[in-house]
């Protein structure tokens, strides 16, 4: 007698767990599915895109080949997608964005930059100083802490980051001005 209602309450215990899981197959694939239909995930890509490119300095997301973006059983969206730069003419990957919202939250996301073209994973720009674009003197201390040193390194052909700041405030054109005796992109 044990032995049979052991049996029953072994087969009730799997036929249960068979119920949970097709229930939440049809949940999950009613939430992908309108999720597609409904244009949330585009919604979503979008709002990645844009974010990323208007905040971070000179970052562009790969838009080729966007697959679906997966959706969890909680209803939060995330996307991993490729993001480049422009390095001369051409465009190399820098990293991956990993992007996510939640149903009611804000959209975050995060990017993992890879440094591998640059042969290192450290960013390590040069920095411009002003009176080389207005017109001043290169002081001394200017050829000291190695900035022109690194400018005076490079062979034609090579590209180079460059950051500078400027005393005044400019407009783009004047800064385009000032800028026009080099090959700047």
């Amino acid at each position: 007698m044990n032995r049979i209602t052991w049996q029953i309450r072994v087969k009730q215990l799997i036929n249960a767990l068979l119920a949970a899981f097709l229930i939440y197959g049809v949940y999950y694939a009613a939430v992908y599915i309108y999720h597609e239909e409904s244009g949330l995930n585009d919604k979503f890509l979008r709002s990645v895109m844009t974010t990323v490119e208007l905040h971070e300095s000179g970052l562009v997301v790969d838009k080729r080949g966007l697959s679906s973006v997966e959706v969890t059983p909680f209803l939060t969206q995330k996307k991993t997608l490729k993001v480049y730069r422009d390095v001369g003419e051409w465009q190399v990957i820098v990293g991956e964005l990993h992007a996510k919202k939640r149903l009611w939250g804000e959209l975050t996301y995060s990017i993992e930059e890879r440094g591998h073209y640059l042969n290192g994973d450290e960013r390590n720009p040069f920095y411009l100083h002003s009176a080389l674009l207005e017109g001043g003197k290169i002081t001394d201390s200017l050829h000291q802490n190695g900035a022109m040193n690194q400018l005076e390194k490079l062979e034609d052909g090579n590209v180079a980051e460059i950051f500078f700041s400027l005393r005044t405030l400019k407009s783009p054109e004047q800064v385009l001005k000032l800028l026009s005796d080099y090959d700047v992109k």
